[in-house]
C-alpha cells in the first residue's frame, strides 16, 4: 500500500519473519525520507519508541517495523485528523515548498492523464471527448491547482489533450510570467 500524507509518503508491506516467510502480524512502513518517518514518529506516540532501520542499498532506504494493530490504530488517527479540502495546499503549509511537495505535483499530473486515458465511465464505454464535461474544471480554484501541477512536473502544453485546458494553461503561464516549457 502507498500512503501519501502531510507528514510524507509511506510504502507499507507485511515484514517477514526470520525464516523468510511473510509476518502478518508485523508490517514494515518503509519510506524513501528518513524525515517522513520521523515526522510519523512525533504525531503518534505509539510508533516513538521504534527504530529506524536504514538500509542503503534497498528501494526504500528506510523503514520502521511495527506490528499491524498499531499500525491500524495509525491510519484510523490520520483519518479523524484530516481537516483540509486540498492535501497538496495542506502538505505546503506543513512541510513549505519542498521536494516532497513538488513531487506530489507530479505525481497528481500522472494520475490525472491516467484518469484522461479512461475509456469508459461508471455506465460503460464512452468516447473520446476533447472537451471537460462541466465540473471540478470548470471551478477557478481547481484549474489553478490543475495548472501549477503541470508546472511542478514540467508538462509542457502540447502534452495536454483537451484543447480548451492547454489553451487555458498557456494562457496561464503567460498571465502569471511563468516560462512556458517546450519538451
Amino acid at each position: 500500500m502507498w500512503l501519501f500524507t502531510r507528514y510524507g509518503f509511506y510504502s507499507i508491506a507485511c515484514a517477514r519473519q526470520a525464516n523468510g516467510s511473510v509476518d502478518p502480524d508485523a508490517l514494515m512502513i518503509r519510506a524513501r525520507v528518513a524525515a517522513h518517518l520521523r515526522d510519523l514518529q512525533r504525531r503518534f506516540p505509539a510508533l516513538a519508541g521504534k527504530e529506524i532501520v536504514t538500509l542503503p542499498d534497498r528501494d526504500y532506504r528506510f523503514r520502521l517495523i511495527v506490528p499491524k494493530e498499531i499500525w491500524a490504530d495509525t491510519l484510523a488517527a490520520l483519518a479523524r485528523e484530516q481537516d483540509w479540502s486540498n492535501f497538496k495546499n495542506e502538505v505546503a503549509q506543513f512541510h513549505g515548498r519542498d521536494d516532497y511537495e513538488r513531487a506530489l505535483h507530479e505525481v497528481w499530473r500522472v494520475m490525472y492523464d491516467l484518469q484522461s486515458d479512461q475509456k469508459e465511465t461508471v455506465d460503460g464505454p464512452r468516447e473520446w471527448q476533447d472537451d471537460p464535461e462541466p465540473g471540478d474544471e470548470d471551478d477557478p480554484e481547481y484549474r489553478e491547482e490543475m495548472f501549477k501541477s503541470f508546472e511542478y512536473g514540467k508538462v509542457p502544453p502540447d502534452h495536454i489533450r483537451d484543447k480548451k485546458m492547454r489553451a487555458d494553461y498557456v494562457k496561464w503561464l503567460e498571465a502569471t510570467g511563468r516560462k512556458r516549457k517546450t519538451k
